[in-house]
């Protein structure tokens, strides 16, 4: 999925439940580990959506949800201050897209994509292993934030405008 469907993510005015939601199947590789144990010191909440990471966190900091519908993810997504699209190798993390539709924080690493696509509305934290990570997101966590999309911004991300250009440039390589 490379763009986000605006009749699904939309912001709803809901109170904030979650400091942080988190996707992902790979504690280390997304950081999810860091965003827990940042959660976990600074007494805050986060909500995981993904897969099993074997690991023995418990309410009320880590609240856990699987095979959820896109309705049940925006909730989410509108319950969240912020949303990790913190992913150690470079990547597109579409979270960060819906999550900003939804009124979330994007969070990520200062990688060439994420710099290109998100520099105008995520907020950008280093690359460092685990335990030098978390204090960064305590103190990130610590701010307040409200966060009104800019339908420009998301203008660009929508399903229909990403897969037109990619059909464009598909149609250029004949």
């Amino acid at each position: 999925r490379w763009g986000y469907e605006p009749s699904i993510f939309y912001q709803s005015p809901i109170p904030k439940k979650y400091t942080v939601l988190a996707h992902g199947y790979m504690a280390d590789a997304e950081a999810i580990d860091a965003v827990f144990m940042a959660c976990y010191k600074s007494q805050t909440s986060m909500v995981h959506v993904g897969g099993w990471l074997n690991y023995n966190w418990l309410e009320p900091t880590y609240t856990k949800y699987t095979n959820i519908t896109d309705e049940e993810l925006r909730l989410l997504y509108n319950q969240s201050r912020y949303v990790s699209a913190l992913r150690r190798d470079p990547s597109y993390e579409l979270p960060a897209v819906e999550g900003y539709a939804c009124g979330c924080q994007p969070i990520c690493f200062p990688h060439y994509g994420p710099k290109k696509w998100f520099s105008d509305f995520a907020i950008f934290v280093p690359q460092l292993p685990r335990d030098e990570l978390v204090p960064h997101l305590i103190e990130l966590f610590k701010k307040p934030i409200e966060v009104k999309p800019n339908p420009e911004i998301l203008k660009r991300f929508y399903w229909q405008t990403t897969m037109s250009e990619v059909w464009k440039k598909l149609l250029e390589v004949k």
